[in-house]
């Protein structure tokens, strides 16, 4: 059961990772773009809040994720540069992260 939690865990970060980047690139409005990312950062909330009653040591990764999470936002609005040279590695970040809280 464990490998499946991680498994579904590993799974949903690297959704919403992917769907931030396209978001990112995309040339939709701007008030869409925001839109999907509020619901985007709902459903992770979701995701996370279940989760974790399920798998308390879930608690640990939502936290390490959400951090990554607010400093992307952070370096997207005060240095795109810095997040672009981020980027690379985030796939990396969330499977040692899923090790480590998994």
């Amino acid at each position: 059961m464990d490998d499946l939690n991680l498994q579904l865990v590993e799974d949903f970060a690297r959704q919403v990772i992917t769907t931030t980047r396209e978001l990112e690139t995309s040339t939709i409005p701007a008030a869409d773009k925001a839109q999907l990312l509020a619901q985007l950062a709902d459903a992770y909330a979701k995701f996370s809040k279940a989760f974790s009653r399920v798998n308390p040591a879930f608690s640990g990764l939502s936290v390490a994720l959400d951090t990554i999470k607010t400093m992307a936002e952070y370096l997207r609005k005060t240095d795109p540069a810095a997040l672009r040279a981020l980027q690379p590695h985030l796939d990396a970040i969330g499977a040692i992260l899923g090790k480590r809280y998994g």
